[in-house]
């Protein structure tokens, strides 16, 4: 596609993109990134040794907002550009074939803080729906809120739901920060909050505060920078992240790992490096009158 027509925002219903033609200049990425947010499709080819160290990161940071789940980024020659992190159609595909799992523990710690379980959860970033079916079959009169802005994994979310269940389940497709429902008894983030950049992570999380009742509880996780950072993401140490919860939050439960190899991206050597330094796993209660 010639970079000049992609001046204008027009919602296309092409699944690929292709900018192999892309090459960077002053202005050339505001306008590659106003179509690529209209079309959004699920393929962007671009010419990997046109692209500098800051171009990949742009794109990377793009493809990882919440809204943009799906899209992935490939070189000509058909290999991924980027982490893993921007493969979501093979993530979906991964989690939903591993079908019924346990709640991660900061779920599983969260819930156990509730006599009779909780009523109203936001499940941040739901993903195929794992902790959501969990969670309505342990609890019948639970209500659970699952935001993605991926829609085919909202579209698997909705296919998993046992018959009978469905009234215990509103599935939010879009992007969390325009999500404007009711506060909840318990909002689950589990491997969220590091996936925004410096510059979205204050917005997102002042949103995801405010969406807890008082004396609700927030679950999830935070990663510690890893030796090589992503610029779309957010990386958090100890302090800081006792530091974003003292004014809102009393810490129930904190637990540092240490950097899971799995998670991390081979490179032309085999070698693995870790996605994140040190991973946190954190359950937070919100202080009454906040």
């Amino acid at each position: 596609m010639i970079l000049s027509t992609l001046i204008s925002c027009v919602l296309l219903s092409s699944s690929t993109l292709d900018l192999r033609e892309y090459s960077s200049t002053p202005n050339s990425f505001k306008k590659v990134e106003k179509h690529i947010l209209c079309q959004k499709p699920k393929v962007v080819i671009l010419t990997k040794a046109k692209l500098s160290e800051e171009d990949i990161a742009r794109f990377e940071a793009l493809v990882n907002r919440n809204d943009m789940k799906g899209t992935k980024l490939v070189d000509t020659d058909g290999e991924q550009i980027g982490s893993l992190i921007t493969d979501w159609h093979t993530y979906n595909l991964k989690k939903e074939a591993a079908g019924d799992i346990p709640p991660v523990k900061t779920t599983a710690f969260a819930i156990a803080q509730f006599e009779k379980g909780p009523r109203e959860v936001i499940d941040f970033g739901a993903s195929t729906g794992n902790e959501v079916i969990q969670l309505i079959k342990m609890f019948p009169d639970i209500h659970v809120v699952a935001i993605d802005g991926d829609e085919e994994a909202t579209t698997i979310l909705k296919k998993r739901i046992p018959p009978g269940k469905e009234h215990q389940v509103t599935v939010y497709t879009g992007p969390f920060i325009q999500y404007k429902g009711n506060q909840a008894d318990l909002l689950i983030a589990s491997f969220v909050f590091p996936y925004r950049s410096k510059e979205d992570f204050p917005t997102m999380w002042n949103h995801a505060v405010s969406l807890i009742k008082d004396g609700g509880i927030v679950a999830g996780q935070f990663f510690g920078e890893p030796a090589n950072p992503k610029k779309a993401m957010t990386y958090h140490d100890e302090q800081s992240i006792k530091a974003l919860l003292k004014d809102d939050f009393e810490i129930l439960f904190f637990q540092e790992d240490h950097a899971i190899k799995v998670y991390g991206t081979p490179d032309e050597e085999g070698k693995v490096t870790p996605m994140w330094g040190e991973l946190y796993h954190v359950v937070a209660r919100k202080k009454r009158g906040k």
